[in-house]
């Protein structure tokens, strides 16, 4: 089988990792369409161009580059007549413009190729026309859906959305995370407290400003420890003068910083065009044998769990007891240290691409 892989995401080498995953399977010729770089967890990213892979990457220019939404690369019409895919893969959601330009285009140049699209949509938004329009188009051409959650199924059911859908969660190169002996780390950072972490963008919807006011109703010590950047830091750093704060590391670097905390904390809050749709950080400090404490927005609770701990979002005061509850209890931290690190295995991208494989099968035969 042919497969054209497009996903502007895949720009990083760590997300290439799933096409890499699915290339493992002899009986697939995977081509990956990708810009020529993409801000992805607030860092501009070029694209990585792997060697000696099992697939092919293309890079193509976009247009309204910038913009995820608006974005498109004008020789898609190009790759698909030299690539003549048995599968489309478009890993965009299915109203982004990409979508309207690639059903266009694959009807008349490659009309027996099978589209599916993959969604990271959670939550029913009110579109835009020419958005509803095109994701109207997008589901005729399709044969299947991909969702990266289970409310995201919901969504298109909502839209009309009729043809098979197919729950798989997005993965996490499970070998670069692994728990480490951080106390030189530590030393070095200063951390001599039970230290709770926050990674990730700050920005409003991750609700570290529920943290910071969890954290100074706290009746023990503690050392917070931030790292992350995104155009909120300056106003939360004035929230928390004393804690670290540090910049966002690659990934291969970042397990010792995870390997360096008591608890690590995701205090997402749902707004009404976002909530949170997978929280990657809590495999990987899970992975790591961290406890994680989670908000109750979004995926948060299902990617968890029995292998850490929620609390009520926008709630401070209900994240202050559960902080509590793993620094006053030795036991509680072990088993979730233990249930962590089996959990966080699961989510191996090989586990997605399986999955995804079955998927292709399915609608080619």
């Amino acid at each position: 089988m042919k497969v054209l892989f497009i996903w502007h995401a895949a720009v990083a080498e760590t997300y290439q990792k799933y096409i890499a995953e699915l290339a493992e399977h002899p009986d697939l010729n995977i081509t990956l369409l990708v810009p020529p770089g993409s801000t992805e967890g607030s860092r501009y990213i070029q694209a990585f161009i792997p060697k000696n892979a099992k697939y092919k990457v293309l890079v193509a220019h976009s247009v309204l580059a910038g913009d995820n939404l608006t974005s498109f690369p004008p020789a898609l019409p190009y790759f698909l007549w030299k690539e003549k895919p048995d599968i489309i893969h478009l890993f965009e959601e299915p109203w982004h413009n990409i979508a309207a330009y690639l059903t266009f285009w694959s009807k008349l140049i490659c009309p027996k190729a099978k589209l599916i699209f993959q969604t990271f949509q959670n939550q029913v938004e009110d579109y835009r026309p020419n958005w509803v329009r095109t994701q109207k188009r997008t589901f005729e051409r399709s044969s299947a859906a991909i969702s990266c959650t289970e409310e995201g199924k919901e969504v298109l059911l909502h839209w009309g959305f009729k043809k098979p859908i197919h729950v798989i969660y997005p993965g996490v190169e499970t070998k670069l995370f692994s728990l480490q002996d951080a106390s030189a780390l530590r030393g070095k950072l200063g951390l001599k407290e039970f230290t709770i972490g926050y990674f990730g963008r700050m920005v409003r919807e991750k609700g570290v400003d529920d943290l910071i006011a969890a954290a100074k109703t706290l009746n023990f010590s503690y050392q917070l420890l931030f790292m992350g950047n995104g155009p909120d830091k300056p106003r939360l750093k004035e929230q928390a003068p004393n804690a670290i704060w540090l910049d966002a590391v690659a990934p291969n670097e970042i397990s010792k910083y995870y390997s360096a905390l008591d608890c690590l904390v995701l205090p997402s809050r749902t707004t009404k065009t976002w909530k949170e749709q997978f929280g990657r950080v809590l495999v990987e400090a899970m992975l790591c044998g961290v406890p994680v404490i989670g908000s109750s927005s979004g995926e948060i609770p299902k990617v968890i769990g029995d292998a850490g701990l929620i609390f009520t979002e926008q709630n401070p005061s209900d994240l202050t007891r559960r902080i509590t509850e793993i620094r006053n209890n030795a036991s509680l931290r072990e088993e979730l240290k233990k249930k962590g690190m089996e959990r966080g295995r699961s989510f191996d991208w090989k586990y997605a691409a399986d999955r995804v494989y079955k998927v292709y099968e399915n609608i080619i035969n």
